[in-house]
């Protein structure tokens, strides 16, 4: 691993974001979601990526909510963690179907209790 990969990295980082606002702006409303999706998971996959690869180029890496510091001898630098950021938006992006996934699963766990309280009290 070399800083020409971590630069390579990069440039895939820059082609994937403007990818996403590209397909943002573009795509039809159907298709956004789920390519948007993916992109910007792709987005924090390369985004890992460059942090490991510095990591493995002798860079100490520290993880705080959304940044992380970058520690190279005497140095130290604070950068935003795409990757938390990134998760966040897909989140966001869902929040209806996981709202929905949510009412669905607690409505099923409130039915399974009351059977089971049901059953206890017989």
């Amino acid at each position: 691993m070399s800083f020409s990969d971590v630069y390579l990295l990069q440039q895939i980082a820059a082609a994937l974001m403007l990818t996403a606002i590209l397909s943002y702006v573009i795509a039809g409303r159907k298709l956004k979601k789920a390519l948007l999706t993916m992109l910007l998971l792709a987005l924090a996959l390369v985004h890992y990526s460059i942090v490991f690869s510095m990591a493995l180029l002798g860079v100490r890496i520290a993880f705080y909510p959304l940044v992380y510091a970058e520690v190279f001898n005497s140095f130290r630098s604070l950068s935003l963690d795409y990757g938390q950021i990134l998760i966040i938006v897909i989140i966001a992006l869902w929040r209806r179907e996981i709202a929905l996934l949510t009412k669905r699963v607690l409505k099923s766990f409130k039915q399974v209790v009351r059977e089971r309280n049901k059953s206890r009290s017989s």
